[in-house]
């Protein structure tokens, strides 16, 4: 796993201070009007790229594929790991593992990425 660019551990906090250089963010938009109107091209769409939908009141939302919604959900956990991991290490909050503490803390992980839940596909 590589280090975001621009990573500046400090000894109050860790955070991710990192910008998008080489991956455009692809996302196309519509309005909610034209979303409903067009709702089975726009899942069709969302199988390939999210989509970015906005209201008249500007609060906006975004419909994609749940199994890429999964997936970066349990990378940003695993960027929160690694965060609080060099946190920690920083702030000299480390102890020494044995495989029983590292088996107990995946199955929190996991617990705790999962919520328990399995995922439910929609019927086609």
């Amino acid at each position: 796993m590589r280090i975001p660019i621009g990573f500046k551990p400090s000894l109050t906090n860790c955070t991710f201070n990192s910008t998008v250089k080489d991956e455009e963010i692809r996302m196309d938009r519509t309005n909610a009007n034209e979303f409903r109107a067009h709702l089975k091209e726009w899942m069709d769409s969302a199988r390939k790229e999210p989509i970015k939908i906005t209201r008249k009141s500007g609060e906006s939302f975004v419909l994609m594929n749940a199994e890429e919604f999964e997936s970066l959900q349990v990378e940003l956990a695993n960027l929160r790991g690694l965060a609080q991991g060099l946190s920690d290490s920083l702030h000299g909050k480390m102890k020494e593992s044995s495989p029983s503490s590292t088996t107990k803390v995946l199955e929190r992980a996991k617990a705790k990425v999962l919520g328990g839940k399995k995922s439910k596909k929609a019927v086609e």
